[in-house]
């Protein structure tokens, strides 16, 4: 039964939350996971959001971590987040996950169980390796990760930040950006130690490939209704372009095992336009994979 540690710091992370444990609920045996999920803003009603989201659903264990922060920047507090998280873990398997990440397919879980062992690593890797120092390195957005070396590691995953007097807020410092998953990077390159990362879909194909396959959607009512709206939230995802990532055994790059939204610095609308067609989109790869 993996631990799934999710870091949230304000109301669009945990509607998006909403979204990724539907995601698990449809993809990855909800009721045989244990949730640890935390926000870190101290507002008693973002926690009530976080608690009435997460009991919507029927998950192994729930752990919620609600605290304030003293940390300044959103990469330091983000790695706290973690680090608290982590440290109330107790299974063999550690999956960290961000919360504008859904899942895709049923093969995700079963396939990461299954290559995890011997290795520290198995997931996301960064999309702009030539930026980040980690290069394929998994890191903390989809990842499976031995949970044993993990805790017996103690690692810190805050970055180095500094402050920027003329841009007037923290930075990440060194030569090249690291977030708190280098950590997991260095850990890996510091002891040599295996990992597996997914190869980045084609989104755009993987769209075109679900497109042609919507109007075979016959039979329920549910079926019906998503092969009629599928269209629509089909073009949605067109403009949103979330990253896709698929298994490395898939023969197809339209075969995705999940999509993260890239939640940097997003804009409030293309929030808007994931938290509308998220769940639709989930549905319509249930469907398709069915």
């Amino acid at each position: 039964m993996p631990d799934m540690c999710v870091a949230t710091c304000n109301e669009w992370d945990i509607k998006c939350l909403d979204i990724l444990l539907y995601s698990l609920s449809k993809f990855a045996d909800l009721p045989s996971v244990n949730i640890l999920v935390s926000n870190n803003s101290g507002n008693a009603r973002l926690a009530e959001l976080l608690e009435r989201t997460c009991l919507k659903y029927d998950m192994g264990s729930l752990h919620i971590d609600n605290f304030h922060t003293g940390e300044p920047s959103g990469n330091l507090q983000h790695g706290e987040m973690l680090n608290r998280l982590i440290s109330k873990t107790t299974s063999e398997h550690v999956v960290l996950l961000d919360p504008d990440i859904i899942i895709t397919s049923s093969r995700w879980r079963p396939w990461c169980e299954s290559h995890i062992d011997g290795r520290f690593l198995v997931g996301t890797p960064y999309v702009h390796p030539d930026k980040v120092w980690v290069g394929d390195v998994p890191n903390s957005w989809c990842t499976f990760v031995d949970g044993g070396n993990l805790r017996l590691a103690e690692l810190d995953m805050r970055p180095k930040v500094r402050y920027h007097s003329r841009k007037g807020r923290w930075i990440l410092s060194g030569r090249k950006p690291k977030d708190c998953s280098w950590r997991l990077g260095l850990r890996v390159k510091s002891r040599g130690l295996g990992y597996i990362p997914f190869p980045v879909a084609g989104t755009d194909e993987m769209l075109i490939w679900m497109e042609k396959r919507i109007p075979r959607l016959r039979g329920s009512r549910d079926r019906r209704y998503i092969r009629e709206t599928g269209k629509r939230i089909l073009d949605k995802m067109k403009m949103l372009r979330p990253t896709g990532y698929r298994l490395p055994d898939s023969r197809s790059s339209r075969q995705t095992c999940c999509m993260h939204l890239k939640g940097h610095r997003v804009r409030p609308n293309t929030l808007r336009g994931w938290l509308s067609c998220g769940r639709s989109m989930v549905n319509i790869c249930y469907e398709v994979e069915r």
